[in-house]
C-alpha cells in the first residue's frame, strides 16, 4: 500500500505547468505515491493529458474558484497515511542512491518529513538551501527554530505531513474560517510545528520558486492581494502578526487538535510571545500607521497574563480591517472548539 499522496491543486494551463506535474509524476513513481491532481485551470489539454498519465495519477475536474477549495477537494480523495502538498511552478526530486525515510516506521512525535529545500530564482538561480531538522521537544522550541531558519519564507508547507493532521486542519480552516484567506499558510505550519516533529531528508529536494515573493516590493504586492482577495485591506499588512494571533490561537482551541494539555499550554503561550507581542510592539514603534482603538486596545492589555482574555480584549482590533470580523472569529472558535 503507498505510504504517501502528492496533492496539487492546479490552475496553471498545461504549458505552464506541465514540467512541474512531470517532475511530481517522476517523484511518485520512485516513492510508489499517489499524484492526485485537483485541476480548475478549465484547459481541455491539460485534462486530456493528465488522464493519459496512468493508474498512479489522480485526476479530478475542479470548479472550485480559490486555490484553498481546490487543495480541499483534492484531500477529500486522500486515502495514504501522508501526504505532500505541491504547488504547480515548483519540482521536486528524488535523489538516487540515498535512502529515503521509511514513513510506516516514523515515532508518533514525528509529523512530517521535510525535504532540501532549494529556494529558486529565475534571476539567481539557487538562492538559499534549507536543511534543518525542527525537533526540539517542545512546540515553543519548534517555533523558535523555525523562526530562526525560515529564511523569511514559508516552503516549510511543501513538506511531507500526516494526513489526518492536515487534512483535518485545512478541512476545519476551509469550513469555518471567517476570509479563508490564502494568507493563512504560515498559521497552519506553525500549528503542524506545535503537534510535533519535522525531520529532514537529505534523498527529496523541492525547488521552491520564490517568484512574485523574491523582492520586498514584490512580496508586498503578493501579501496586498491575498487580503484584498478576501474582502481585507491593504494596511492589513501591518497586522500579519495580529492575524497569525488571531488564527493560532483559534486552532490551538480545536477540540481536534493531536496536542497535549501541557503542549498545547505551552504552545498558547508562544503564539502569544512570537505574534501577539510582536504586534504590539509594532503599533508602540510605529503608532501611527494605526487608528486610535488599536492603540487604545493595545494598551488595554496591560499585564493581563491569562490568554483568553487576552484574546478577548485584543479580538476588536479586528474590526478595524472588516467591520463584523471580530464577531465572525468568535463563531469561528465556538464552531470548532469546545469554548
Amino acid at each position: 500500500m503507498s505510504q504517501l499522496s502528492i496533492v496539487v491543486p492546479s490552475r496553471r494551463s498545461l504549458e505552464k505547468s506541465r514540467f512541474s506535474l512531470e517532475s511530481a509524476l517522476i517523484y511518485a513513481e520512485k516513492l510508489d505515491a499517489v499524484l492526485i491532481v485537483s485541476d480548475n485551470s478549465g484547459d481541455p489539454a491539460k485534462a486530456e493529458w493528465l488522464q493519459s498519465l496512468g493508474a498512479r495519477v489522480r485526476y479530478l475536474h475542479s470548479t472550485a474558484e480559490d486555490a484553498v477549495a481546490n487543495l480541499v477537494n483534492a484531500l477529500n480523495h486522500v486515502e495514504t497515511p501522508f501526504l505532500m502538498p505541491f504547488a504547480d511552478d515548483d519540482t521536486i526530486y528524488v535523489l538516487d542512491g540515498l535512502p529515503v525515510a521509511d514513513l510506516s516506521s516514523l515515532p508518533q512525535d514525528v509529523i512530517g518529513v521535510r525535504p532540501q529545500t532549494m529556494i529558486w530564482r529565475d534571476d539567481a538561480g539557487v538562492a538559499d538551501v534549507v536543511t534543518t531538522n525542527l525537533d526540539a521537544e517542545t512546540p515553543s522550541g519548534r517555533i523558535q527554530q523555525y523562526v530562526n531558519k525560515t529564511g523569511g519564507n514559508n516552503a516549510l508547507y511543501y513538506s511531507i505531513f500526516r494526513t489526518r493532521l492536515f487534512t483535518g486542519v485545512l478541512k476545519t480552516f476551509n469550513a469555518h474560517h471567517p476570509t479563508r484567506g490564502a494568507y493563512c499558510d504560515w498559521s497552519f505550519v506553525a500549528t503542524f510545528l506545535c503537534c510535533g516533529k519535522v525531520l529532514y531528508d537529505p534523498a527529496l529536494i523541492y525547488c521552491y520558486d520564490l517568484g512574485q515573493w523574491k523582492s520586498a516590493a514584490g512580496l508586498d504586492t503578493s501579501f496586498d492581494t491575498l487580503l484584498l482577495q478576501v474582502g481585507l485591506p491593504e494596511t492589513a499588512r501591518y497586522y500579519h502578526e495580529f492575524l497569525l494571533f488571531l488564527d493560532m490561537h483559534s486552532l490551538f482551541g480545536w477540540r481536534d487538535l493531536p496536542l497535549a494539555a501541557a503542549d498545547r499550554a505551552d504552545a498558547i503561550s508562544a503564539n502569544i510571545r512570537f505574534n501577539l507581542q510582536v504586534f504590539c510592539n509594532r503599533v508602540a514603534r510605529q503608532p501611527d500607521l494605526y487608528p486610535q482603538v488599536v492603540k487604545d486596545a493595545v494598551l488595554a492589555l496591560g499585564t493581563i497574563a491569562d490568554p483568553e482574555t487576552l484574546f478577548a480584549t485584543i479580538l476588536p482590533v479586528a474590526d478595524s480591517l472588516r467591520p463584523g470580523l471580530a464577531e465572525e472569529y468568535r463563531r469561528y472558535r465556538a464552531v470548532i472548539g469546545d469554548i
